[in-house]
């Protein structure tokens, strides 16, 4: 930064002009700034959230089940610049715990709500339907409807009555995606705004493929970390070290757990 200005004389001028500056009270904003972007991120996962319980002829219907669960197991770091030029991301690997948690905690919410239901073991290949989800073609009001075809087969296939579908979440105006980190630097420096995420949707496909019962962006998808305390820097490739990664790790798996059990609790179980 160059601090020559027509209106600043010298050395010794500009060396108290940035003397002075460290005295102004010009972050006090970053406070009530850092509550705004909180509220608007809260605002953005509240606005979406949306939830469709079984009808009593489906309820009534349904016996045998299968979670398909399409969460990967990796997480995002997201950093958005103060410019386009200044965003950057990484990913890391949550170590095959994903899939583990998602189902165990979709089972034992099955077995305590819906005793009726036996939940079956199937064969899928997550990746490809992932990979469908995620394809770019003609817009779908609904995600799952990418792969409508492909459920409807695993539910033919398996002699299945439904399937519980765990997808990844998108909100388009904040980049965020899934699982993850989300970060943004503060006007002077460091990272002034963190938060992990666990953006998931939990429906029920029945055997046209199509949803059931939805719960989708829920309120527990969301949790503001301390960057400070936590010693995040700017630099994603130098200043996030091993340890901070496995924190990372801990606090996006316990948002997944709160964010899954709160869509069930939304579909009633």
């Amino acid at each position: 930064m160059n601090l020559r200005s027509p209106h600043i004389g010298g050395l010794r001028t500009r060396v108290a002009w940035m003397s002075s500056a460290k005295k102004r009270p010009a972050c006090r904003f970053i406070g009530p700034l850092r509550r705004v972007v909180a509220f608007l991120l809260a605002s953005l996962f509240a606005a979406g959230c949306v939830s469709t319980r079984l009808s009593p002829a489906d309820e009534a219907r349904i016996r045998n089940v299968a979670i398909v669960s399409l969460v990967p197991e990796s997480a995002r770091l997201t950093k958005i610049g103060l410019t386009v030029f200044n965003n950057d991301s990484a990913s890391f690997d949550l170590g095959g715990r994903v899939d583990k948690n998602v189902q165990s905690i979709a089972r034992g919410r099955i077995a305590k709500a819906k005793t009726q239901w036996t939940v079956r073991e199937i064969s899928y290949d997550g990746a490809a339907l992932l990979g469908k989800l995620r394809s770019f073609g003609v817009p779908k009001a609904m995600a799952a409807e990418r792969i409508q075809e492909d459920l409807t087969d695993l539910i033919a296939s398996n002699h299945l009555d439904a399937i519980l579908l765990i997808i990844p979440e998108s909100a388009d105006s904040f980049g965020i995606e899934g699982l993850g980190i989300w970060m943004r630097p503060g006007l002077i420096s460091g990272i002034r705004f963190l938060f992990a995420h666990a953006r998931i949707a939990l429906e029920i496909i029945g055997p046209d493929g199509k949803a059931l019962a939805l719960a989708s962006s829920s309120k527990a998808s969301l949790k503001e970390l301390d960057a400070v305390a936590l010693g995040v820097g700017p630099n994603l490739q130098d200043d996030i070290k091993p340890e901070l990664i496995d924190r990372f790790g801990e606090e996006i798996l316990l948002l997944l757990g709160k964010t899954l059990n709160s869509e069930f609790d939304e579909l009633g179980f």
